[in-house]
């Protein structure tokens, strides 16, 4: 069952990454979290990852499945104090939005990508 998953993913990902746009998004984000390790910027480095880890999973799910209708996401998220907003409009070519219930680093506030931006 693990091995059916792991095939699966790794198709997804391939389809994903096979678009140009999806490899300069995840490459610049890449960057800043670089930066930010690199500079010991922990905050900065948590909410970086954070954001790449949330916009490279809506990139594969709307790229795969473009109607998919995300139930338990927001909820998870909600609960590491996360918001998650728009993601109906993934699958018409729309950003979601993600913001954080407390301050997140000031690097943060400047990510945006195909699939997610921070309001």
């Amino acid at each position: 069952m693990i091995e059916s998953q792991l095939t699966q993913i790794d198709r997804h990902q391939r389809l994903y990454f096979s678009r140009a746009v999806a490899v300069s998004d995840m490459t610049a984000t890449d960057a800043k979290f670089l930066d930010a390790v690199e500079a010991g910027d922990a905050d900065a480095a948590r909410d970086i990852l954070t954001f790449h880890l949330l916009d490279i999973a809506l990139g594969v799910i709307a790229t795969q499945d473009p109607g998919h209708r995300f139930c338990t996401l927001p909820i998870a998220v909600r609960g590491q104090a996360i918001g998650l907003e728009g993601l109906d409009e993934l699958g018409e070519g729309q950003r979601a939005q993600i913001s954080w219930c407390g301050s997140p680093a000031d690097v943060v506030r400047e990510l945006q990508t195909t699939h997610l931006q921070v309001v």
